[in-house]
């Protein structure tokens, strides 16, 4: 005999999860002689060295960000990217350029994905929005810039 059950209501598919907030980190270098330097940037609108970023929400690749940060903040159009790490990284109170993007109710966490950009155009001249940049070797560079990670992790593996 079978058995059926009219009462049981059909199982509702669970919605797709939002999608979360993440920021790409691109750092530029170019290799001069035997030396590596790193480009440090600042930005008009923050008071502070920084290398190439984003921070969006969406479907779109990390390396795919990348690579349009590079033609477009970076303005390279020959760049080898190389991708480094993917960390979790805290959203500071002070820094509201994520604030924008973050819902309330999400963690104040956010998955950052880094990259390294090896520049080969010598006449290198990024977007407007940087006020100025400069090529340092690695300890300027570290004195310079608030998010050392990336770099540490570029230059161990140059």
């Amino acid at each position: 005999m079978t058995n059926y059950n009219f009462g049981a209501p059909p199982k509702k598919k669970a919605a797709p999860p939002e999608p979360r907030p993440f920021r790409v980190v691109v750092v530029p270098y170019r290799r001069e002689n035997f030396a590596v330097r790193y480009c440090v940037l600042e930005r008009r609108t923050a008071p502070f060295h920084q290398f190439a970023s984003a921070e969006l929400i969406g479907d779109e690749p990390p390396e795919d960000v990348a690579a349009r940060l590079v033609r477009e903040q970076l303005r390279v159009k020959d760049a080898a990217i190389t991708r480094l790490t993917v960390r979790h990284i805290m959203i500071p109170d002070e820094y509201d350029g994520l604030q924008r993007i973050v819902a309330e109710n999400q963690p104040r966490s956010i998955t950052e994905h880094t990259f390294g950009a090896e520049i080969r155009d010598d006449d290198f001249m990024p977007s407007p929005e940087f006020e100025s940049f400069q090529w340092l070797e690695f300890n300027e560079a570290l004195n310079r810039v608030r998010s050392r990670t990336p770099l540490y992790d570029l230059n161990s593996r140059l």
